[in-house]
């Protein structure tokens, strides 16, 4: 049940994405073929590991010490205005139709390959 007095919280589009690495090896050569002419090719591999893109929670724990705008943030049977039982502050980027577990959105491991040649003549 939500407290009719507690804060508003309205959702602006904003979702917090899951920590996660992006990898990147990459190798380049230049070859000076004359005097006027020059080749550069290189090469690169990028790894960015699976995430999910849905991240949120409904609570925002880092913001427990302030009972007047907890609203919903309570653990059970909480009595308005004790920040003993205060869980967080209302999240403002939290939607429960993409947030809550088996809704949440994934990106799994993904994988580039980048390949360049370039020839240089100068006159």
């Amino acid at each position: 049940m939500v407290n009719p007095q507690s804060e508003k919280v309205y959702f602006s589009g904003v979702t917090d994405v899951q920590a996660h690495g992006s990898y990147r090896l990459s190798s380049e050569f230049t070859w000076q073929a004359g005097e006027y002419i020059k080749f550069h090719v290189g090469g690169g591999y990028t790894l960015v590991q699976s995430h999910f893109i849905t991240f949120d929670q409904a609570c925002n724990p880092d913001f427990s010490s302030d009972s007047a705008k907890a609203g919903p943030c309570r653990s059970g049977g909480a009595v308005a205005g004790s920040s003993s039982n205060v869980s967080g502050t209302p999240n403002p980027n939290y939607r429960r139709t993409i947030n809550d577990p088996g809704q949440r959105f994934k990106a799994d491991d993904s994988h580039a390959i980048d390949a360049w040649l370039s020839a240089t003549v100068m006159f």
